[in-house]
């Protein structure tokens, strides 16, 4: 099912996960509750024009509110959409716990998602990977 939040971005939910919005956040979750991806919209007011660089210091900037250092990888999507990734393992609440984190810009907001889950828990990251891959800005030029 294709999602529209607030006519912002859209995202493709995997069939049998749930969908919450707690506060300003965008919160999908599987239906064995083993991990969540966790999506944020901020609003871009660069004047320049959105980068790889722009993505991958997003994400640079998620690493550092979670203590984790990871190779980062800058891309563009299938749109051209300026976009970087990454994997990381670091604990939380006393627990390791795996994290995949995307970024994408575009002119007039860039996203946030993240998936943190079990790391001895792999069987949803193919869904999680196009789940991800699926955001999509409404009016991509804005």
């Amino acid at each position: 099912m294709r999602y529209e939040w607030e006519e912002t971005i859209t995202i493709d939910l995997p069939e049998g996960w749930t969908l919450n919005e707690p506060g300003d956040v965008i919160e999908v979750v599987p239906p064995d509750d083993s991990g969540a991806i966790h999506i944020s919209i901020f609003d871009r007011d660069r004047p320049e024009s959105p980068s790889i660089k722009e993505a991958s210091e997003l994400v640079a900037w998620f690493h550092r509110r979670r203590g984790a250092a990871a190779k980062i990888e800058t891309f563009r999507d299938e749109s051209g959409v300026p976009a970087a990734r990454s994997r990381f393992t670091a604990a939380q609440d006393g627990k390791s716990m795996a994290w995949r984190v995307q970024a994408k810009i575009w002119p007039a907001v860039a996203v946030l998602a993240t998936y943190v889950h079990d790391p001895r828990v792999k069987k949803h990251a193919a869904v999680v990977d196009a789940t991800l891959s699926s955001i999509d800005r409404i009016g991509r030029n804005v």
